[in-house]
């Protein structure tokens, strides 16, 4: 008991405080920019919000931002808006005015100055942070007129370790305004080219209410909680790979990593053959087998993929901060293996596998999940059935003739022999004894 008692206070001391810190280790500082604030105290509502975020390949993201404004006041005014720039530099950075007319939709674009956050800050009543700049302008809003502000911006993505990404954009600046916004909405768009289940990571401050086949992902609010940011954490993966093995392999490892980054599967089946072979071939063995794996895949060979993918599965491959991203690589790519083969008996079985490993977000879950609509369902029927783990009598009958209880059955026997012998022992002089009081 004692020890028990030591392990579980260990278990408190221990397990759950590093959980909370997992959930909690990357603050929320909007690293992918911030939103759109007045500056002063004129009364405009705010209507509507669009923010549309664009994970690109090249490590930026792009923003675009569009606000619906109504002067509430019964005159002109000239009011003056600004979008903090803290930490990141917001380049090519844009603000558009637009107002319908009977004639159509006008759009203004409107310059804007670079500010000290000395200044303005204390023009933004209860803001939290001291931003250090901001861009700023002024646009005109006649009496109860409606009006939409958009403003757009790139951004470098922040790097929080080794090909790691974190996409963070505030949304409490929503709070700032006057009105109550009913229709806020935030979508999330990447590169088609780039993205794949694996690049997300496991970070979601807010999880997404919608999926999109393409991977974008979709937000609505219809208000919004005191610091509520839109975070997550996001790998370039196939880009990582790559210029690891460029910075860190020999010449002929760069060949072939230059040949996959082009898409040459057949150079890189061809080239990854002759290094293996070679003395040079024990350095990054496991990285090479890597790409002629998903070359393979790529050219329509899935069996010559599964065999490589069996060798290097599960075993520690390029830096650590990507292992885990090349293992739901090669979950990806196996998916797809068995799907090209049509043995789907096994790609449903790592289906349901990956529905239970921990070490998979629920993006990829959801991705993984979608493929079962590719599956025969005679073949889902079969799988679940051979999983099916019987209760009860079956189980009980299923146990006793695998031999589980043979040890206790035979004591059981043993025990009930020794019973009916005493039983019978003393049944038998009983009758002895009443047979010869009868005489």
């Amino acid at each position: 008991k004692r020890v028990l008692v030591i392990a579980l206070i260990f278990c408190c001391i221990f397990i759950f405080p590093s959980t909370v810190l997992a959930k909690e280790d990357i603050p929320s500082t909007g690293w992918t920019g911030h939103g759109l604030y007045l500056l002063g105290n004129n009364n405009i509502h705010l209507n509507r919000v669009d923010i549309h975020i664009t994970v690109n390949a090249d490590r930026t993201s792009t923003v675009v931002a569009e606000y619906e404004l109504q002067n509430k006041e019964n005159k002109m005014v000239n009011a003056y808006f600004g979008v903090p720039e803290h930490e990141v530099e917001l380049q090519e950075f844009e603000s558009q005015v637009t107002r319908k007319t009977q004639d159509g939709v006008l759009s203004y674009r409107y310059g804007n100055d670079r500010v000290s956050g000395d200044k303005i800050n204390e023009k933004v009543k209860g803001l939290n942070t001291d931003y250090k700049e901001w861009r700023t302008w002024y646009a005109p809003f006649e009496a109860g007129e409606k009006r939409t502000i958009k403003i757009s911006y790139k951004v470098k993505n922040k790097e929080i370790s080794n090909g790691r990404y974190f996409i963070s954009f505030q949304l409490d600046h929503i709070n700032s305004w006057k009105g109550s916004p009913k229709d806020i909405h935030v979508n999330a768009y990447f590169d088609n080219k780039e993205v794949k289940a694996y690049n997300f990571g496991k970070v979601f401050r807010i999880k997404p209410d919608k999926i999109e086949e393409n991977f974008t992902l979709k937000w609505s609010f219809d208000s919004i909680e005191n610091n509520e940011s839109i975070d997550f954490d996001y790998y370039y993966v196939d880009r990582e790979i790559i210029e690891f093995l460029k910075s860190e392999g020999s010449s002929r490892v760069k060949a072939i990593a230059v040949a996959y980054g082009n898409k040459e599967y057949a150079q890189v089946i061809q080239q990854g053959k002759e290094y293996i072979q070679s003395s040079q071939g024990e350095n990054f063995q496991k990285e090479i087998y890597f790409l002629m794996a998903d070359a393979y895949l790529q050219l329509g060979q899935p069996e010559e993929s599964l065999i490589l993918y069996e060798l290097i599965e599960g075993e520690p491959i390029f830096y650590k901060g990507l292992q885990q991203k090349a293992q739901d690589f090669i979950g990806y790519n196996k998916i797809n293996c068995y799907l090209q083969n049509k043995d789907y008996k096994d790609m449903y079985q790592l289906i349901l596998k990956i529905q239970e490993d921990k070490d998979y977000n629920f993006i990829f879950k959801d991705w993984a999940n979608q493929q079962t609509s590719e599956i025969p369902q005679k073949i889902i029927e079969q799988v679940q059935e051979e999983n099916r783990k019987p209760e009860g009598l079956e189980k009980l009958r299923l146990e006793i003739s695998s031999g589980k209880y043979n040890n206790i059955i035979m004591i059981a026997l043993g025990i009930l022999a020794l019973i009916i012998s005493i039983f019978y022992i003393r049944y038998k002089r009983k009758k002895d004894k009443n047979t010869l009081f009868k005489k």
